[in-house]
């Protein structure tokens, strides 16, 4: 059985139900302006919130209201955010902090164990 990450499930969930209408997930009402809210609305795109392209899709009240006819709106085109690229020094730091939460995690598992 393969096991998804929250963030795929929650896509999935999203376009059960919506009927596995792709258009409706990403005019979604469910956003607790337009309708009751849905906990999974943020997440309907399978994207953090924060790495959502165009961002104004995940902003409560910025979408179209209920009433509205999905079919007279454009397919929206949704990605994911690219973060920019580390620098050296920055690559350095990043490696040091994991190295030494490495070291951290190996000697609480050798005293915990002990």
């Amino acid at each position: 059985m393969k096991v998804e990450t929250p963030l795929k499930a929650a896509r999935k969930n999203c376009l059960d139900c919506s009927g596995g209408n792709a258009k409706y997930v990403s005019y979604c009402p469910c956003d607790g302006v337009h309708s009751t809210r849905c906990h999974l609305w943020p997440y309907r795109f399978g994207f953090r919130p924060e790495n959502v392209d165009p961002p104004e899709f995940v902003v409560p009240g910025a979408g179209p209201g209920p009433d509205v006819n999905l079919d007279d709106l454009p397919m929206l085109r949704i990605t994911r955010k690219v973060k920019a690229p580390l620098s050296p020094e920055q690559r350095k730091i990043r490696g040091d902090q994991l190295r030494r939460a490495n070291a951290e995690r190996q000697k609480s598992q050798g005293k915990s164990a002990a």
